[in-house]
């Protein structure tokens, strides 16, 4: 389409350089990121077993693709925390987002314990046990 505009510009009896400037810019840009994108189908994604379960079970389901959960997973780690620490306490700032692969019976029973500090929905859902389901 750009192409067509540059040329029904160009062709007229006073030339319309700024509108042809513009689609030349258009169509550098697309071809631009057309080849970013067939760049990135170029290349393989690995991702170890844990990632691979965990990308099956929580992201695929919602339209991620491997190449989109591989760069998500680049931002963050894997950590195990031991018996005794917290992802987050109640009423104090969370300083990092967890998303929780595996819980032990010990902690869901401590998770059956919280209670939300609000009942705003504004502040998301209260925390529930979801290991019985």
């Amino acid at each position: 389409a750009s192409s067509c505009s540059m040329a029904f510009n160009m062709l007229q009896p006073a030339p319309l350089w700024t509108p042809v400037y513009w689609g030349g810019f258009f169509a550098a840009m697309h071809a631009y990121q057309l080849g970013k994108i067939f760049r990135e189908q170029q290349s393989a994604v690995s991702l170890s077993g844990r990632e691979h379960e965990l990308y099956e079970s929580a992201f695929l389901p919602h339209g991620f693709t491997p190449r989109q959960f591989l760069r998500l997973m680049q931002t963050g780690e894997f950590v195990t925390l031991e018996p005794g620490e917290w992802c987050a306490l109640q009423g104090e700032p969370v300083e990092a987002l967890f998303f929780v692969t595996g819980i032990s019976p010990e902690a869901s029973v401590e998770l059956q314990q919280l209670q939300p500090t609000s009942s705003s929905p504004h502040d998301g859902p209260p925390v529930q046990d979801v290991s019985k389901e």
